[in-house]
Formats: C-alpha cells, sequence, structure tokens
C-alpha cells in the first residue's frame, strides 16, 4: 500500500481488495468463497463492499439495509468502487436483525447507482436496493461471523489506506525537498 502511495496509484486498491479479501477470507469454505475468490483474484470483476447507512459512520450499525427472505432492500452511501458489472459486498440485518453480508450483482434489477466524483479517485457511489435478488440464494456471513469479518475488514482497510497516505507523503516531501534545493528566485 506504502508503494502504491509513492506511485501516486488512482486505483481503489483498499476498497476493491484489501476489504473484500479480508470478507472472503472470514467466509466458510464453499462455492460462494470460491466464486468471489476466483473472481477478486482474476480481475474480471470488482467486488466492493457497502457498509455505511450514515455521514460520520466509522462502525458497523446502525444498517443502512435489510434482508427479508433472499430480497434486499434499503440505501448505503459512500460506497467506492462500484463498477456497472461488478459484485456487491453488503452489510445488512436480516428480518431478525441480524446482521448479515450478502453479495448482490451491481447490475442487478432494483439496483440503483447514484455517483458523486471524487477527484481523481474515481467515484463514490449512493446504492439504492429495491427487492434486490442476493447472490448466491443465501448470505455470506451471519450473525457475530459477519460483524466480526465486516469489522476485520474497516480494520485492514485503514491499516491499508494509512499506507498508501505515507507513500503519498514521503513522495510528497521528497519532490517538496528537491524543489526547494534546486528554486531559483531573486538571482538566487
Amino acid at each position: 500500500a506504502e508503494v502504491f502511495g509513492r506511485a501516486l496509484l488512482p486505483e481503489p486498491f483498499v476498497a476493491a481488495a484489501v476489504m473484500p479479501a479480508a470478507l472472503i477470507a472470514a467466509m466458510a469454505d464453499g462455492a460462494a468463497r470460491t466464486t468471489l475468490a476466483a473472481e477478486l483474484a482474476g480481475g474480471e470483476r470488482v467486488l466492493t463492499l457497502a457498509w455505511q447507512a450514515e455521514v460520520h459512520q466509522l462502525q458497523p450499525g446502525p444498517y443502512g439495509a435489510t434482508l427479508a427472505g433472499q430480497k434486499l432492500r434499503g440505501k448505503l452511501t459512500f460506497v467506492p468502487a462500484v463498477e456497472d458489472d461488478g459484485v456487491l459486498l453488503v452489510s445488512a440485518v436480516n428480518d431478525a436483525g441480524v446482521p448479515v453480508v450478502v453479495a448482490v450483482e451491481a447490475n442487478a434489477a432494483g439496483v440503483t447507482i447514484e455517483r458523486t466524483a471524487t477527484g481523481n479517485h474515481g467515484s463514490m457511489a449512493q446504492l439504492c436496493f429495491n427487492e434486490v435478488a442476493i447472490r448466491f440464494g443465501a448470505p455470506l456471513l451471519t450473525g457475530d461471523a459477519a460483524s466480526a469479518a465486516l469489522a476485520g475488514a474497516l480494520e485492514k482497510g485503514r491499516v491499508a489506506a494509512a499506507g498508501q497516505l505515507v507513500g503519498l507523503a514521503s513522495v510528497a516531501l521528497s519532490t517538496t525537498v528537491e524543489y526547494v534545493a534546486q528554486r531559483t528566485q531573486f538571482e538566487r
């Protein structure tokens, strides 16, 4: 992550690699885990975590999405790296109020994506789910496992983002020092 920061890499590394990988690693072995891991590793689809329901929300909960049976409804915000043909790993609660993580096709019927530009890092999206069918027919994680996996993914994402910022700061400092050392003004 630090190397990516130094290289000024404008890719959503944390959002589309670190956090989805952490969630997948927390899943039990099975077809869903194998499929998602292959998609993430192969790069043919962008996977991203959608969890934030409110502005200034730093931890999971409150949840902005609800799973009723196999249908998802609700609204999440500040979702990075959303691609039209991507996979959304959505944090929600089921009818009983138990936390779950589900997979949803970004282009599924009932998904509305509203993007907002964020400078040279692409966009953030607000997602609305209106009776959206979940992928694999069941949650990927449920209960304490879902809560722990989501918290772990957020922690790993924060550490990786900090690494990118360290790399960015180091290149900014070295570029500034180099410029100041050779700068000429008023014939000095």
